[in-house]
């Protein structure tokens, strides 16, 4: 094998323009590759040592602390979406016009009442 690696160490799996983080599950035995978890499934994944990079930094710990500032941006993010949304929404309103999803009931009732007169 080119690079070792052992089981439950993290690793970036690099193939092409897409790159995922992936964990160790255990060596092939007559390759230069190890199955590996790319999410939490049961599954695991052949991966040749060519496409797996090592992580310098890989502890549990700044691993965590990683995912905690994603999941905060991302929490911001959807915050903003639904602001903008209802924002829209109100902008819409008054211009006559429903600028919103379907299944809000309130924009249907008000889109077919615009229907009718």
């Amino acid at each position: 094998m080119s690079e070792t690696f052992h089981p439950g160490e993290l690793f970036v799996y690099v193939n092409g323009d897409r790159w995922e983080l992936g964990m160790v599950k255990r060596p092939c035995d007559m390759s230069d590759a190890y199955f590996c978890w790319y999410s939490r499934g049961d599954t695991a994944s052949w991966t040749p040592t060519c496409n797996m990079h090592k992580l310098a930094n890989a502890d549990w710990t700044h691993i965590e602390q990683v995912l905690d500032d994603v999941l905060a941006a991302n929490a911001a993010r959807t915050m903003l979406i639904q602001e903008s949304h209802e924002q829209l929404k109100c902008i819409g309103y008054e211009l006559g016009e429903c600028w919103s999803c379907p299944q809000d009931a309130e924009c249907m009732a008000k889109a077919g009442s615009d229907d009718d007169g």
